[in-house]
């Protein structure tokens, strides 16, 4: 699954042409050819996750497609923003398959959007701060996040996201297995 978080880019999975930007997150099936090309100025980042894990020798490097030219290209709407139970509007994806989901959440410093830490009983969560900085709230201690960051978030851990300056804070949240408001508490 490839989640773009910075610049602009084409990925080809077989004979198929996907204009990405950030907020795109694809899913590539195992044994599908595919290639990640820059098509911007700027530097094309993007995270990859493996499922199963990534073994360097399960690559096969060879033509993705001999007829470039031919390729269909494949238009990938971004998610409408949602509001989220967290103060986060959001562009959710799931992927039931493989148990996982994402979401790019936008974090602001509205006094209004801060709510209390939660907790998840079966979800791992992983964020990644894409851009902005601020804080990640777990268990009760405030340990500095700014862009490139990483958090585990543990099942049991109360955590939140808090933007203490005035700009969007973004950030990546990967949940498995997947992401579900039943699994949502609170103290």
């Amino acid at each position: 699954i490839y989640a773009i978080t910075r610049g602009t880019g084409a990925l080809v999975i077989h004979d198929r042409l996907i204009p990405v930007k950030p907020g795109h997150v694809v899913a590539i099936r195992r044994g599908d050819p595919h290639q990640l090309m820059n098509t911007g100025i700027t530097r094309l980042e993007h995270l990859v996750m493996a499922l199963p894990r990534f073994m360097p020798n399960d690559v096969v490097v060879g033509e993705v497609s001999k007829y470039k030219a031919n390729l269909e290209i494949f238009e990938f709407p971004l998610p409408n923003l949602e509001d989220c139970f967290d103060g986060a509007r959001i562009m959710p994806y799931c992927f039931f398959e493989e148990d996982v989901s994402f979401a790019f959440g936008l974090v602001t410093n509205e006094p209004a959007s801060v709510k209390r830490p939660h907790y998840h009983e079966v979800a791992t969560e992983f964020m990644y701060i894409v851009e902005g900085m601020g804080a990640s709230e777990i268990n009760g201690d405030l340990v500095p996040a700014e862009r490139g960051d990483w958090f585990k978030i543990d099942p049991g851990d109360r955590h939140a996201l808090r933007n203490q300056f005035n700009q969007y804070m973004v950030a990546l949240c990967i949940c498995n297995p997947r992401f579900t408001m039943t699994d949502v508490h609170y103290d």
